[in-house]
């Protein structure tokens, strides 16, 4: 199933980061990114007339340095990938996992 990744570098957001399974805020000082705010768990996609699919918003899970943000993703690939749904491919996202 598909696993959407976006990263904005504020102040532009030309991407939502809020509605993909994994999002990076960028933290810039000067014109070097020092590091990533992570955001788990977002998704807009849902069944109309079914309410166990719903729009949800990715939350903070945390902070990265620029030099950590592959392993964090690599990580939360593997949770999804060992917890998340397998049955259900419309539960088959990491909004549902988290």
């Amino acid at each position: 199933r598909k696993f959407k990744v976006a990263i904005a570098v504020p102040p532009s957001n030309d991407v939502d980061v809020s509605a993909h399974c994994l999002g990076f805020v960028a933290h810039v000082e000067g014109d070097q990114v020092t590091g990533y705010t992570v955001l788990v768990g977002g998704g807009m996609g849902m069944t109309h007339n079914n309410t166990k699919t719903y729009p949800r918003l990715a939350e903070p899970m945390g902070f990265c340095t620029a030099e950590q943000a592959v392993k964090v993703s690599e990580g939360v690939l593997i949770v999804q990938r060992n917890w998340g749904e397998r049955l259900n491919r419309k539960h088959a996202r990491l909004k549902y996992t988290v």
